[in-house]
């Protein structure tokens, strides 16, 4: 069984006109294995989309007891588990019906949820380090406080 995937590369060669199509074309031709991989990818990008709408709405959910920050990172997750429950669906349907404009889609989806998780993870390692350094600097002044010899800590 093969089935094959075309998509026309689109170019805009400035932004504020309309991409344009080239007369370049790119075909993918999927055989048993490369249609299984790609329902494997629909389904875990399915069950991904799921597990992130749900932890979003946790995370949406729980500002009451913690802050806006975890209500902020709930709405991030509920959207980048949208994306993939969409690329999911665009999947199995460009799978199905042998649709390439659904496979471009789906495509764009999964690079989408990819931009917006690694800008998440750029986010999360300039919070911690900037969280451990203000936490190396409270304990070096810390350190320096008690360290003091001249100051009586008697009552």
């Amino acid at each position: 069984i093969h089935a094959e995937v075309n998509f026309l590369i689109m170019s805009s060669p400035e932004s504020n006109h309309p991409p344009e199509i080239s007369e370049q074309s790119l075909h993918y031709k999927l055989d048993g294995v490369g249609q299984e991989t790609m329902s494997k990818l629909a389904g875990w990008s399915k069950f991904v989309g799921i597990m992130n709408i749900i932890f979003g709405v946790c995370y949406a959910a729980s500002i009451i007891l913690l802050s806006i920050p975890t209500f902020i990172m709930g709405v991030i997750l509920i959207i980048i588990g949208t994306k993939l429950l969409n690329a999911a669906g665009h999947l199995r349907y460009a799978l199905t019906m042998k649709d390439s404009n659904s496979f471009s889609h789906a495509l764009e989806q999964i690079r989408s949820f990819m931009a917006l998780t690694g800008i998440l993870y750029i986010i999360g390692i300039v919070a911690i380090v900037l969280v451990l350094s203000i936490v190396f600097i409270f304990g070096i002044a810390l350190f320096d406080f008690f360290s003091d010899p001249g100051f009586d800590y008697t009552i």
